[in-house]
C-alpha cells in the first residue's frame, strides 16, 4: 500500500499508510540505524579540506532541545498535510528507556499530535513491577500493561 514517486517527498504520487510506515521505522531501526543517528543530530557542519569554508546543516525534522527524539523524517504537503515519521525514547519505567515509533499522519500539527500521543503513552502504559505503597504486595505488569489496571489485579 505504499508508492515512492520520488526521494524528496514533494510528489502527490508519495502514498503509504500508517502500518508500513511502522514496518519502514523498524526496518531502518533494526539494519540501518545510521540513518537515525544522522537524522537525530541537531546540526551538523562540514568544513572545506583547508578549513576556509564551512556549512552548518539546523535539523528541521523535529525540536532542536527534545531529548526524546533519536531520529526520523517530517514533512508537510497540501495533500498530506503535516507528518511525522519517527524513533523517540521514553522513560516507561524507573529502569530503562524503550524506544517507541511514531507516525503522525495528515496532521493539522504533528508537534502537538506526536507529544499527545508521547503523554497518552506516558500516563497509560508502565514496563517491569509496580508497587502499590497502599498494599504490601508488588503486581508484575505485562508489557503494555496499564498501571491502573495492574495496581488493581490481584498479586500473584
Amino acid at each position: 500500500r505504499t508508492a515512492f514517486a520520488d526521494a524528496s517527498g514533494i510528489s502527490s504520487k508519495n502514498i503509504s499508510t500508517a502500518e508500513d510506515i511502522f514496518k519502514l521505522l523498524r526496518y531502518i531501526n533494526d539494519h540501518k540505524k545510521p540513518l537515525f543517528d544522522l537524522s537525530g543530530l541537531r546540526e551538523y557542519t562540514l568544513s572545506s579540506t583547508n578549513g576556509i569554508k564551512k556549512h552548518t546543516w539546523i535539523n528541521i525534522n523535529w525540536l532542536a532541545d527534545d531529548e526524546r527524539f533519536i531520529g526520523g523524517k517530517s514533512g508537510k504537503t497540501c495533500e498530506a498535510l503535516e507528518t511525522m515519521a519517527g524513533v523517540y525514547k521514553l522513560k516507561l519505567s524507573e529502569s530503562e528507556e524503550r524506544q517507541i515509533f511514531i507516525a503522525a499522519l495528515h496532521s493539522q500539527d504533528r508537534v502537538r499530535d506526536v507529544n499527545l500521543i508521547i503523554d497518552h503513552i506516558k500516563d497509560n502504559f508502565v514496563y517491569g513491577t509496580a508497587i502499590n505503597r497502599g498494599k504490601s504486595t508488588a503486581a508484575t505488569v505485562e508489557n503494555g500493561a496499564s498501571l491502573y489496571e495492574a495496581l488493581l489485579s490481584p498479586s500473584r
